[in-house]
């Protein structure tokens, strides 16, 4: 399955994350996006290396990537903060509806 993205709701002013036909629609100061759908053999390292070769390093200030420590793998979803709401956005479009490429 394609990640599917949904954004984190976090807003700096009005304009919060509004839904639209059963989406989450991310508002205009919106930063923080949550990647989900990440096939579960995804480590940090191997999440990361993907958003900096897709353009964004140095634009996110915070990640999250959930381990089940028990099955030695991750719980299928992140949180990436980007110091930008235009970098969000960015990001938003694109991996919206697209396959990591490890493990697809």
């Amino acid at each position: 399955q394609p990640p599917a993205m949904r954004d984190g709701g976090k807003d700096k002013g009005k304009g919060a994350a509004r839904k639209q036909q059963g989406q989450v629609r991310p508002g205009p100061n919106t930063t923080t996006m949550m990647l989900r759908n990440i096939p579960n053999k995804y480590t940090q390292p191997m999440l990361l290396s993907e958003l900096n070769t897709q353009g964004f390093w140095g634009t996110y200030d915070f990640f999250y990537l959930p381990i089940d420590f028990q099955n030695r793998c991750n719980v299928g979803y992140a949180f990436v903060n980007f110091k930008t709401a235009d970098d969000a956005m960015r990001f938003k479009k694109k991996f919206d509806q697209q396959q990591l490429p490890a493990y697809s």
